[in-house]
């Protein structure tokens, strides 16, 4: 089971900080042929990299479920609620229609990430 750690607090001032994330899909599967109560629905893999100093922006998971596996560096989550959990190589965390967060990279090396999620497919 992984152990998340809280995140520091953010660095005073403001940098002009890099593209958020680069994606790279890695497949995609249609999930309606083997469950078709899932009609619609498809399971994605995708590599997800923030460069250092990067930061997401604040999104929502509804109607669509992820899990992410941290492959290498660390990355902060930020929560609506102001919660910020650090989470660093061989941690993994889930996402759902609950989640509001953002990622951001604080660390002076890529983070790279492996998300699994089941999304629309439109």
């Amino acid at each position: 089971m992984t152990t998340a750690t809280p995140a520091p607090s953010p660095a005073p001032g403001t940098a002009e900080r890099p593209q958020p994330a680069k994606v790279e899909m890695l497949t995609r599967l249609d999930l309606s042929r083997d469950f078709p109560a899932l009609a619609g629905k498809e399971l994605r893999l995708q590599c997800t990299t923030y460069a250092p100093g990067a930061v997401g922006t604040p999104h929502s998971h509804d109607g669509k479920v992820e899990v992410v596996y941290v492959l290498s560096g660390a990355i902060v989550e930020h929560h609506r609620d102001g919660r910020r959990i650090a989470w660093a190589t061989g941690d993994s965390f889930p996402a759902n229609r609950d989640t509001v967060h953002h990622l951001e990279n604080r660390g002076s090396e890529p983070a790279c990430l492996l998300v699994a999620m089941i999304a629309g497919t439109t």
